[in-house]
């Protein structure tokens, strides 16, 4: 490791703290295991000195991207309503993106953090066996293709592999994209927490409508099917806390999430 980005390590807790003062929240570091926000505080995992760049960047990152849904998250609109599991995925998806775009308009350095962050998240090319996971798992290949298609709205780079997931989805539920892709790219016309709330539960009411109709054969997946997909809690995981932004499978200090409930 550098000499210079050992000192920026071992200084982190200091510029934590000092971000928290600057948007009036208090940053605590800790026996966390992931990063996250209850609304009024960001929690960070312990930092090592010894940490590389790698873990630099995710640090910047996590950082910004908490006190985006601290600025910009309605946490009390949250808390009044009643997700399904399938409607609070799709929310976390859309939240992520729009308080990241807002942060990076009002603090124009928070944009290459979180262009960092998403190479880092996602940018790697799908192997041949993920790949076969996915198309032996539809399911999983198209909430990946909500969250890569959201996520290329910020870097284009990643159209390759939302084509390679809409490929997959085609082949197991065709005719599904020619409505529900245009109605994604609705996100960036989200300006409230409420808005991305909104089209979560129209994107969720279209996909059970399309997955439950008489003409899909495919029996809905089992309620604890796992997927071959690999997240951290996303951007809201329940609605008294968030955390850190929803990843792609390859990031190995994330927890293999299961499909449960998502049909609910």
């Amino acid at each position: 490791m550098r000499a210079e980005t050992k000192h920026i390590m071992s200084a982190l807790p200091v510029v934590a703290s000092i971000l928290g003062d600057s948007l009036g929240v208090k940053v605590s570091i800790g026996e966390h295991s992931t990063a996250w926000t209850d609304g009024t505080s960001i929690f960070l995992p312990k930092l090592s000195v010894e940490g590389d760049e790698t873990e630099l960047g995710l640090v910047r990152g996590y950082i910004s991207h908490e006190a985006g849904h601290i600025r910009y998250t309605d946490f009390a609109d949250l808390r009044a309503e009643a997700l399904t599991a399938l409607e609070q995925r799709l929310l976390n998806y859309f939240e992520d993106y729009r308080v990241e775009q807002r942060m990076a308009e009002h603090y124009p350095g928070c944009r290459q953090d979180f262009l960092w962050l998403i190479r880092h998240l996602f940018a790697t090319p799908f192997s041949r066996e993920e790949l076969e996971n996915y198309a032996a798992q539809p399911l999983a290949a198209l909430l990946d293709y909500v969250l890569y298609s959201v996520r290329s709205l910020s870097l284009p780079a990643l159209q390759g592999s939302v084509c390679l997931l809409g490929q997959i989805v085609e082949n197991h539920y065709p005719n599904l994209l020619g409505g529900f892709t245009p109605l994604i790219s609705r996100v960036a016309d989200c300006r409230s927490t409420r808005d991305c709330l909104s089209l979560a539960r129209e994107t969720a009411i279209l996909l059970r409508g399309y997955l439950h109709s008489p003409t899909q054969q495919e029996e809905p997946p089992e309620t604890n099917a796992p997927l071959p997909s690999q997240t951290n809690s996303a951007a809201i995981t329940a609605p008294k806390q968030s955390g850190q932004p929803t990843s792609s499978k390859r990031n190995k200090r994330e927890k293999q999430w299961q499909a449960e409930g998502a049909l609910q």
